[in-house]
């Protein structure tokens, strides 16, 4: 009698511990997490209530001004979705800063490189560039003179702006007539009709100061003054 009353003991308990672990693992599955999206200044996105053990969907990606998402990240580490969710948790988003990249176009003149400039900073003013025959100005910036003081928002290509640069050949045929001829620094200013003088010889142009004949294939970069050489015709 006692040891079935021993057996029956041992059932109720068995079936009683049983029906507690029952309602643990069905009050478990009923169980909800919240998680939380800290969207660390980007748009907001709503929390999601998950069931134990499933997993959080990953939404859309926050948007803030100047920096690029790049992930979630829980404990410091980037979060896997795939991971199954067991308490409350907060997810932190993590962004890094645009970069744009600035090219400068010269149009004809010395090259100039690129710059990477990051949201919100400004670009450093390079050295102007060169160019034959012409005098740098200033960098445009959609037909405008660009500001270097302005903050970057996106990527931009800068244009140099430019002015001809002109000097003056004047010849002189005998210290009384004399004309005047604008070349564009860097060129070669055209032979002029030959002079004509009474009783001379025309035989070159020479510069004033030196007695060098001139070569009309010099490229002129500053203002000089050519003088008529003359040699009397013998009769």
């Amino acid at each position: 009698m006692k040891k079935r009353n021993i057996v029956i003991s041992l059932s109720a308990i068995l079936v009683v511990a049983a029906i507690i672990i029952a309602v643990i693992f069905i009050s478990k599955q009923n169980i909800t997490y919240m998680v939380t999206f800290d969207n660390n200044g980007g748009s907001s996105i709503e929390s999601q209530y998950i069931k134990n053990g499933e997993t959080a969907k990953k939404p859309l990606s926050p948007v803030k001004e100047g920096y690029k998402f790049l992930y979630w990240a829980y404990n410091t580490k980037e979060f896997d979705f795939n991971t199954p969710i067991t308490e409350d948790i907060i997810l932190l988003a993590e962004y890094e800063k645009k970069q744009y990249t600035i090219v400068f176009h010269t149009a004809g003149g010395s090259s100039i490189d690129k710059q990477k400039v990051e949201h919100g900073g400004t670009i450093t003013k390079p050295a102007n560039p060169t160019k034959t025959g012409y005098e740098f100005l200033y960098w445009t910036y959609n037909g405008e003179k660009f500001h270097f003081s302005k903050p970057v928002t996106q990527n931009m290509t800068l244009v140099a702006k430019w002015k001809e640069v002109y000097h003056t050949v004047t010849f002189d045929y005998d210290n009384k007539m004399v004309s005047f001829v604008d070349v564009l620094e860097g060129s070669c200013v055209e032979v002029p009709e030959e002079p004509i003088k009474p009783g001379y010889e025309f035989v070159c142009w020479m510069y004033k100061d030196k007695d060098q004949e001139f070569d009309f294939n010099t490229p002129i970069y500053e203002d000089i003054r050519l003088i008529a050489k003359w040699k009397p015709i013998d009769w």
